[in-house]
């Protein structure tokens, strides 16, 4: 069976009108945990931490192409899905529902 991870950003719960959080978006992807430390391992070697967080990794310009090809590699080599919406198009659609 595959195993899909998944993530959030920009979550407001019912405050869909949220100007400090417009977008909220998700992500899945079918990575295995063997085949996500190898990535992490070949593109951030100093790293320490055991989960990857994109703004504290942004920061640093140095990071940048790192970035960059961590995602060409992830697009490129799983199955992978990402959502963004603008959440006042979203509360129309609630109301309409």
């Amino acid at each position: 069976m595959e195993c899909f991870r998944i993530d959030e950003s920009g979550y407001t719960g019912f405050d869909l009108l949220n100007d400090d959080q417009r977008f909220q978006g998700a992500s899945a992807i079918a990575i295995g945990d063997d085949d996500a430390e190898r990535l992490i391992k070949l593109h951030f070697p100093k790293l320490q931490a055991t989960e990857l967080k994109y703004r504290a990794l942004s920061r640093r310009q140095s990071n940048h192409p790192r970035l960059l090809a961590l995602m060409r590699d992830l697009l490129g080599e799983f199955k992978c899905v990402t959502y963004v919406c603008d959440k006042r198009f979203m509360l129309t659609l609630m109301f309409v529902d």
